[in-house]
Order: C-alpha cells, then sequence, then structure tokens
C-alpha cells in the first residue's frame, strides 16, 4: 500500500467511523494452548462460496508464500501445503459468524449491518506454527487471511485472536512490500475509537502487548482525527519495529524531528488493571 495510498485511506476512516461505537467492552480470547500448531481466522463471505483456489494460490506468491494444493475434492473445503512448513486449510461454514453482529468496531471494521447479513463465513486455519515466534505465527496468518479474501466476495476478515473484524480489503490489500517491512499493522491491530467529550476522541490499540509492547491510547480533536489516525499507526509501527526501544515516561514522540509528543502512563479505559502509553495530539 503507498504512502498516498494510506494517507486516502487514514482520511476515509476518519470520515467513515461512528465515533460514539468505539471501545465497548470485550474479552478477547486468547489461543487455545492445546492447540498450539494452529492458528485461525475468520472470513465472512457473501455471497457464500469457496475461494477461487488459483487465485488464492497467485495472492500468496505475490506475498512471498508459495502453497501447493492438495485438496482431492473442493466441495466444503480446501486444503495447501505451505512451503516453508504446515499446511493452509480453508472450512466453509454454511451459516453466519455468530459473533459478527455483537463484536466491538474498529477503525476497519464493515458495516455492522453488511457483518451481520454475511449468509456465511470461511475457517481459516494455519497449521506448522508450533515452534515459531508470536510474529511469524502472526505473519503466517496474515498471508493466508490475504489469499483467502484476495479470492473471494467477502464482508470482513479477522485473526483468531483479534478483538474486531475489518474490512475484506484490511487484507486483500496488502502487497510485498506491507509484509517484506515487518509486521502490518494495520491488519495485526484493531483500533477503536471513542468520544471523550469536548470535541475530542481517543483511540485505543488492542494487540500491542501481543509483542510485547504497551498498548497506544492516543487522544486528539475530533477535527484532527484523520491525523491522530495516522499518528496511532506511525508510532505503534515505529515500536513494533523497535522491540528493544525503551520509551520513559515523559520522553517525546513523533512522527518527524518536529513533532514532540509527551509520553504518559495511565490505567487503561477497559482494562483499568493494565497501564497504557498515553499520547495527547
Amino acid at each position: 500500500m503507498s504512502t498516498e495510498a494510506r494517507g486516502w485511506f487514514w482520511t476515509g476512516l476518519a470520515a467513515a467511523t461512528c465515533v460514539g461505537g468505539g471501545l465497548l467492552s470485550w474479552a478477547m480470547f486468547e489461543p487455545d494452548d492445546s492447540n498450539s500448531d494452529l492458528d485461525t481466522a475468520f472470513v465472512l463471505v457473501a455471497p457464500a462460496g469457496m475461494p477461487d483456489e488459483s487465485k488464492l494460490v497467485d495472492k500468496a506468491l505475490e506475498l512471498g508464500w508459495s502453497l501447493t494444493p492438495s485438496s482431492e475434492d473442493a466441495g466444503e473445503s480446501l486444503a495447501f501445503d505451505i512451503a516453508d512448513g504446515g499446511t493452509l486449510t480453508v472450512f466453509q461454514m454454511p451459516i453466519p459468524h455468530p459473533d459478527a453482529a455483537e463484536l466491538s468496531r474498529g477503525l476497519t471494521s464493515p458495516d455492522p449491518d453488511e457483518a451481520a447479513a454475511a449468509p456465511a463465513h470461511l475457517v481459516v486455519v494455519v497449521s506448522g506454527q508450533d515452534g515459531r515466534t508470536v510474529r511469524e505465527r502472526d505473519m503466517r496468518a496474515v498471508k493466508a487471511t490475504a489469499a483467502v479474501t484476495a479470492a473471494c466476495t467477502c464482508a470482513g476478515a479477522m485473526l483468531g485472536h483479534g478483538t474486531v473484524m475489518h474490512r475484506a480489503a484490511v487484507f486483500s490489500g496488502l502487497d510485498a512490500e506491507d509484509v517484506e517491512s515487518g509486521l502490518p499493522v494495520i491488519a495485526c491491530l484493531d483500533v477503536t475509537l471513542a468520544a471523550e467529550g469536548n470535541g475530542r476522541v481517543s483511540l485505543l490499540t488492542h494487540g500491542m502487548a501481543r509483542y510485547g509492547r504497551e498498548e497506544l491510547f492516543v487522544q486528539c480533536a475530533e477535527a484532527e482525527m484523520s491525523g491522530g489516525i495516522d499518528f496511532t499507526y506511525t508510532i505503534a509501527d515505529w515500536l513494533l519495529s523497535t522491540p528493544d526501544k525503551h520509551v520513559p515516561t515523559g520522553d517525546t514522540v513523533g512522527r518527524s524531528p518536529d513533532e514532540k509528543i509527551p509520553v504518559e502512563r495511565v490505567s487503561s479505559p477497559v482494562e483499568p488493571a493494565e497501564t497504557v502509553m498515553l499520547l495527547r495530539l
């Protein structure tokens, strides 16, 4: 995704997001330790149907991932051997996703009515994950989800550990540059929005802790929300790409040498026992 495209995307998100609908209570579900070799993702399909096998393989190859079809009968599932180990399997569930209408809305979520109306969903399963780091596992799950969403008509998608459903384009729009430069934060992180009053809003990340980082709690003027969105993803990307970088309270961060936003730390607005990095724009 080019810089110009990202700028357009952030502006579009700011215009499309409902300020009053963010930061609802949601219990993140953890990966099942008994299935440490597997990671999952979910894709809402409308109309119901399986991905196009050749398109799926082509998209995976675009992302540097070589898949070999291994399904004996396409039917209700597709299977692929992954060149660097494990398998990718896609199962069709001919019913709506049971939680689609109840999930919290994020910046990149599809229209809730559209998500709830999807008549079926796909379960994407990546095996061969045991022994890999969390980042390696999630990158493989992202590539799998990107390949599936690029190969069918879908309303949304999310990684199994996520808190919100994303628009399908968040995954299908990823390109080689996005995955070569590290974890694509737009797909690996969820960001929710809340009104703070007095013309201000707040943005809260969900998923930074998964990679050993504090969640970000960014506050900005509602009129400057597109800039706040860009700031949130930019700082998140910087922190994830420099995992050993310690940012003390009182230091400043920014997208350029001239932008100096003081770092504060407060209790999370949704998990009071957890500390988040507060950044006031």
